[in-house]
Protein backbone atom coordinates (compact mmCIF):
# COMPACT_ATOMS: atom_id res chain seq x y z
CA UNK A 1 0.00 0.00 0.00
CA UNK A 2 2.93 2.60 0.70
CA UNK A 3 4.41 1.68 -2.30
CA UNK A 4 1.31 2.25 -4.60
CA UNK A 5 1.07 5.67 -2.39
CA UNK A 6 4.38 6.85 -2.22
CA UNK A 7 4.62 6.66 -6.13
CA UNK A 8 1.83 9.44 -6.35
CA UNK A 9 3.38 11.80 -4.15
CA UNK A 10 4.45 14.04 -7.36
CA UNK A 11 5.28 18.09 -6.54
CA UNK A 12 4.46 18.81 -9.84
CA UNK A 13 1.23 17.57 -10.20
CA UNK A 14 -0.11 19.74 -6.95
CA UNK A 15 -1.16 22.56 -8.73
CA UNK A 16 -2.64 21.21 -11.91
CA UNK A 17 -6.27 19.67 -13.15
CA UNK A 18 -9.29 21.81 -13.69
CA UNK A 19 -10.95 20.02 -10.65
CA UNK A 20 -8.33 21.31 -7.91
CA UNK A 21 -10.45 22.28 -4.76
CA UNK A 22 -7.04 22.77 -1.99
CA UNK A 23 -6.05 25.41 -5.34
CA UNK A 24 -9.17 27.31 -4.44
CA UNK A 25 -9.34 27.04 -1.12
CA UNK A 26 -6.08 28.16 -0.90
CA UNK A 27 -6.87 31.36 -3.32
CA UNK A 28 -9.40 32.31 -0.38
CA UNK A 29 -7.23 31.60 2.32
CA UNK A 30 -4.21 33.62 1.40
CA UNK A 31 -4.68 37.40 2.15
CA UNK A 32 -2.00 40.02 2.24
CA UNK A 33 0.87 38.68 4.28
CA UNK A 34 1.91 35.58 6.30
CA UNK A 35 0.05 37.21 9.15
CA UNK A 36 -3.15 37.05 8.11
CA UNK A 37 -3.23 33.82 7.09
CA UNK A 38 -2.52 32.82 10.53
CA UNK A 39 -6.08 34.18 10.58
CA UNK A 40 -7.83 31.48 8.95
CA UNK A 41 -10.04 29.40 10.88
CA UNK A 42 -9.65 26.65 9.21
CA UNK A 43 -9.04 22.85 10.27
CA UNK A 44 -8.20 19.89 8.04
CA UNK A 45 -9.20 16.28 9.22
CA UNK A 46 -8.32 13.40 6.62
CA UNK A 47 -8.28 9.67 6.34
CA UNK A 48 -5.32 9.94 3.87
CA UNK A 49 -1.87 9.11 4.13
CA UNK A 50 -0.60 11.54 1.42
CA UNK A 51 0.74 15.01 2.86
CA UNK A 52 -0.74 16.65 0.29
CA UNK A 53 -2.91 19.24 1.93
CA UNK A 54 0.59 20.14 4.15
CA UNK A 55 2.96 20.24 1.23
CA UNK A 56 0.59 21.88 -1.19
CA UNK A 57 0.28 25.04 1.51
CA UNK A 58 3.59 25.07 2.56
CA UNK A 59 4.86 25.18 -1.08
CA UNK A 60 2.51 27.98 -2.06
CA UNK A 61 2.77 30.23 0.76
CA UNK A 62 6.62 30.16 0.84
CA UNK A 63 6.30 30.80 -3.28
CA UNK A 64 3.84 33.70 -2.90
CA UNK A 65 5.55 35.64 -0.26
CA UNK A 66 9.00 34.68 -1.62
CA UNK A 67 10.38 32.46 1.65
CA UNK A 68 12.05 29.43 2.33
CA UNK A 69 9.55 26.64 3.46
CA UNK A 70 11.18 26.51 6.81
CA UNK A 71 10.09 29.93 7.48
CA UNK A 72 6.50 29.46 6.67
CA UNK A 73 6.57 26.14 8.44
CA UNK A 74 5.43 28.00 11.75
CA UNK A 75 2.87 29.33 10.05
CA UNK A 76 1.28 26.46 9.00
CA UNK A 77 1.23 24.88 11.90
CA UNK A 78 -0.97 27.04 13.16
CA UNK A 79 -3.92 25.50 11.09
CA UNK A 80 -4.66 21.90 11.94
CA UNK A 81 -3.54 19.20 9.79
CA UNK A 82 -4.76 15.77 11.35
CA UNK A 83 -4.35 12.54 10.03
CA UNK A 84 -6.03 9.85 11.48
CA UNK A 85 -4.80 7.06 10.03
CA UNK A 86 -1.26 8.49 9.98
CA UNK A 87 0.48 9.35 7.19
CA UNK A 88 3.49 8.74 4.44
CA UNK A 89 5.88 10.23 7.14
CA UNK A 90 6.66 13.99 8.03
CA UNK A 91 7.69 16.02 5.56
CA UNK A 92 11.46 17.39 6.01
CA UNK A 93 10.28 20.39 7.94
CA UNK A 94 8.29 19.06 10.06
CA UNK A 95 11.00 16.51 11.38
CA UNK A 96 14.25 16.80 10.43
CA UNK A 97 15.37 13.54 11.28
CA UNK A 98 12.66 11.37 10.42
CA UNK A 99 10.88 13.71 7.82
CA UNK A 100 10.89 12.43 3.89
CA UNK A 101 10.69 14.37 0.90
CA UNK A 102 6.62 14.78 -1.02
CA UNK A 103 8.45 12.25 -3.78
CA UNK A 104 8.12 9.26 -5.25
CA UNK A 105 11.46 8.02 -4.04
CA UNK A 106 11.33 4.36 -2.53
CA UNK A 107 13.79 2.98 -0.96
CA UNK A 108 14.54 1.06 2.60
CA UNK A 109 14.34 4.06 4.71
CA UNK A 110 11.19 5.59 2.72
CA UNK A 111 9.50 2.02 3.28
CA UNK A 112 10.31 2.03 7.38
CA UNK A 113 9.01 5.04 7.82
CA UNK A 114 5.38 4.57 5.97
CA UNK A 115 5.36 1.36 8.28
CA UNK A 116 5.59 3.18 11.08
CA UNK A 117 3.52 5.94 10.42
CA UNK A 118 0.90 4.70 8.63
CA UNK A 119 -2.45 2.76 10.39
CA UNK A 120 -5.30 0.72 8.76
CA UNK A 121 -9.22 1.44 9.51
CA UNK A 122 -9.54 -2.26 10.94
CA UNK A 123 -6.76 -1.63 13.38
CA UNK A 124 -7.13 -0.50 17.17
CA UNK A 125 -7.35 3.11 17.36
CA UNK A 126 -6.07 2.95 20.73
CA UNK A 127 -2.50 4.50 19.49
CA UNK A 128 -4.65 7.24 17.61
CA UNK A 129 -6.97 8.09 20.51
CA UNK A 130 -5.03 11.85 21.04
CA UNK A 131 -6.02 13.06 17.37
CA UNK A 132 -9.74 11.54 17.21
CA UNK A 133 -10.30 13.15 20.23
CA UNK A 134 -8.69 16.64 19.07
CA UNK A 135 -10.58 15.79 15.45
CA UNK A 136 -14.06 15.16 17.25
CA UNK A 137 -13.47 18.33 19.30
CA UNK A 138 -12.66 20.65 16.05
CA UNK A 139 -16.09 19.19 14.29
CA UNK A 140 -18.13 19.36 17.73
CA UNK A 141 -16.58 23.33 17.85
CA UNK A 142 -16.87 24.25 13.95
CA UNK A 143 -19.38 26.44 12.76
CA UNK A 144 -19.20 24.81 9.31
CA UNK A 145 -18.19 21.61 8.80
CA UNK A 146 -17.58 20.29 4.54
CA UNK A 147 -16.94 16.29 4.27
CA UNK A 148 -15.32 15.89 0.77
CA UNK A 149 -14.60 12.77 -0.80
CA UNK A 150 -15.71 11.33 2.34
CA UNK A 151 -16.12 7.68 1.98
CA UNK A 152 -18.61 7.43 4.96
CA UNK A 153 -17.77 4.16 5.92
CA UNK A 154 -19.73 3.07 9.35
CA UNK A 155 -17.22 2.51 11.16
CA UNK A 156 -15.17 5.79 10.74
CA UNK A 157 -18.58 8.16 10.54
CA UNK A 158 -19.21 6.63 14.76
CA UNK A 159 -15.40 7.20 15.58
CA UNK A 160 -16.06 10.64 14.69
CA UNK A 161 -19.14 10.73 16.26
CA UNK A 162 -20.94 12.22 12.95
CA UNK A 163 -24.31 11.57 14.63
CA UNK A 164 -24.12 13.77 17.23
CA UNK A 165 -23.45 16.76 15.35
CA UNK A 166 -25.60 19.36 14.55
CA UNK A 167 -28.06 19.32 11.78
CA UNK A 168 -26.98 23.27 10.56
CA UNK A 169 -23.54 21.99 11.41
CA UNK A 170 -22.33 20.04 8.29
CA UNK A 171 -22.86 18.57 5.11
CA UNK A 172 -20.84 16.94 2.07
CA UNK A 173 -20.46 15.50 -1.14
CA UNK A 174 -21.73 12.12 -1.78
CA UNK A 175 -20.98 12.54 -5.98
CA UNK A 176 -22.33 9.17 -7.55
CA UNK A 177 -24.54 7.56 -4.59
CA UNK A 178 -28.00 5.96 -5.34
CA UNK A 179 -30.89 6.67 -3.76
CA UNK A 180 -30.76 3.77 -1.23
CA UNK A 181 -27.01 4.48 -0.51
CA UNK A 182 -27.70 8.46 0.27
CA UNK A 183 -30.25 7.46 2.51
CA UNK A 184 -28.14 4.62 4.33
CA UNK A 185 -25.22 7.64 4.46
CA UNK A 186 -27.99 9.85 6.35
CA UNK A 187 -29.17 7.18 8.64
CA UNK A 188 -25.60 6.42 10.16
CA UNK A 189 -25.44 10.25 10.05
CA UNK A 190 -28.99 10.04 12.50
CA UNK A 191 -30.75 12.08 9.32
CA UNK A 192 -28.50 15.27 10.06
CA UNK A 193 -26.32 15.87 7.67
CA UNK A 194 -27.35 17.46 3.84
CA UNK A 195 -25.58 15.46 0.87
CA UNK A 196 -24.95 16.76 -2.48
CA UNK A 197 -24.63 13.62 -5.08
CA UNK A 198 -24.30 15.87 -7.99
CA UNK A 199 -21.39 18.33 -6.82
CA UNK A 200 -17.42 17.48 -6.68
CA UNK A 201 -15.38 18.95 -4.33
CA UNK A 202 -14.20 22.09 -6.07
CA UNK A 203 -18.48 22.69 -7.41
CA UNK A 204 -19.40 21.87 -4.05
CA UNK A 205 -16.73 24.58 -2.18
CA UNK A 206 -17.94 27.44 -5.01
CA UNK A 207 -21.35 26.73 -4.47
CA UNK A 208 -21.49 26.64 -0.85
CA UNK A 209 -18.82 27.87 1.04
CA UNK A 210 -20.12 31.79 2.21
CA UNK A 211 -17.28 34.75 0.81
CA UNK A 212 -16.75 35.88 4.64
Amino acid sequence: MAVLLVQRENPDALWGGTENWLRYLYNRMIGSSLDEFTRNQVSFVTFNYDRTVEMFLATSLANAFGKPIEEVAPILNEIPIIHLHGRLGYLPWQNVSEGRPYNSKIDQRVMDICRREIKVVHEDITDRDKDFTKAKAILRNAQRIYLLGFGFGSKNVERLGLSLLSPEQYQGTAVGQRDQELNNIKALCANKITLYPNHGSLEFLRTFTPLD
